[in-house]
């Protein structure tokens, strides 16, 4: 849900650019057992960032788009969670 270099780079979103200083991003996945084997049914990530001069309104609106744009749930066709929080 979450394109892993968006969030490296600067924040941008049709207007000013962000450049966080401290991103801690934790996945939490669900792994099934089906007759093929193992796979992974879900993920779950916790996103925790500092960001001068971004305010939560505008940090929950980028997380928000990334959630459900993300593409790497759309490849691995599962469940993406986003919990994420300005520090």
């Amino acid at each position: 849900m979450l394109d892993a270099s968006r969030w490296r780079s600067p924040f941008a979103c049709s207007g000013p650019v962000y450049t966080p200083t401290e991103l801690s991003t934790v996945a939490a996945v669900t792994l099934e057992q089906d007759d093929a084997g193992f796979r992974i049914s879900r993920s779950a990530l916790t996103l925790r960032a500092q960001v001068p001069n971004l305010d939560d309104d505008a940090f929950a609106r980028m997380a928000s788009d990334a959630e459900k744009n993300c593409p790497v749930s759309k490849i691995l066709k599962i469940e993406i969670t986003l919990d994420a929080k300005l520090t």
